[in-house]
């Protein structure tokens, strides 16, 4: 802490910072962890978000309120995001994983913590509550007079479906194909190298010292020859599970108008809603 206080100028301001350490220091080392996954890098995050609250300590008015609170948080979750981005400096290119590994829906790749928080909103904003806004703008008899109900319902949950669909598939496709560009293919991946034969047994399950569920991982064949075309699979189930989702999100408003939490409920619980996609992808992760 003394390294900090030596960048402050008046004991009021080093004893307001001393309580603000004191209050958040742990807070602030379990947000970096739950996104950098790394003690030692979520420790020097930290030591950074510090420097910068010492910086800026003349922009804090209390040391315990809720907005010393969220401009810690955020203070920390940036510079553990800006650690993401260095992640893969100075290391030589033969540690680093293979392309295909290190896609954003990948839940090794430390930006998708970002995408889990954002992941309930891309379902329920875009399209869920359509129904509901043109119920309380009075606009339904307006449509329904063009066509027939059963086309307007129709309509609602088809534009629902592909809409989500898009805007999951697009920027997960342009990440796949960024990764694939400039990313080496080092062929270096979590359980080894894709040549190796004790790569292939550990998969197979023909390895007799080494157990393995992944024998009944779906699209196995397809993950051992192209990686590539196997992220590309996965990312389109995925893309399809969250059209459903948001579909099925909008059609609970058919049923609950006025109550706009209650059918954005189900898109609310992130890791809820993913963890029944995810074992297909990151059975191999």
């Amino acid at each position: 802490m003394l390294i900090y206080l030596q960048m402050l100028e008046t004991p009021e301001e080093k004893s307001l910072f001393e309580q603000i350490y004191l209050e958040y220091c742990g807070l602030m080392f379990h947000v970096a962890y739950e996104i950098l996954h790394n003690e030692q890098d979520a420790e020097d995050a930290v030591h950074q978000a510090f420097v910068k609250i010492a910086e800026n300590i003349k922009k804090i008015d209390a040391p315990v309120c809720p907005k010393t609170h969220s401009y810690v948080v955020t203070i920390v979750e940036h510079q553990a995001f800006a650690f993401t981005l260095t992640e893969f400096s100075g290391i030589d290119i033969s540690k680093i994983k293979d392309a295909n590994q290190l896609v954003c829906f990948s839940q090794s790749n430390r930006l998708w913590f970002f995408f889990s928080l954002l992941y309930p909103f891309l379902l329920v904003l875009p399209f869920s509550t359509s129904y509901i806004d043109d119920y309380k703008n009075q606009l339904l008899p307006v449509y329904i007079s063009r066509t027939s109900r059963t086309i307007y319902y129709v309509s609602k949950l088809v534009a629902s479906f592909f809409g989500t669909f898009l805007i999951i598939a697009v920027p997960f496709f342009i990440n796949l194909i960024l990764c694939n560009v400039f990313l080496p293919h080092n062929q270096n991946t979590w359980l080894g190298e894709y040549q190796m034969g004790n790569y292939f047994r550990q998969l197979l399950g023909t390895n007799i010292l080494y157990q393995t569920s992944y024998t009944k991982m779906p699209f196995l064949k397809i993950f051992l020859y192209s990686p590539f075309l196997y992220n590309f699979i996965y990312l389109l189930i995925f893309a399809a599970f969250s059209g459903l989702l948001a579909s099925f999100t909008l059609s609970l408003s058919f049923l609950y108008k006025k109550v706009n939490f209650f059918c954005s409920y189900p898109c609310l619980q992130p890791y809820s809603c993913l963890e029944y996609m995810i074992p297909i992808y990151f059975l191999v992760q």
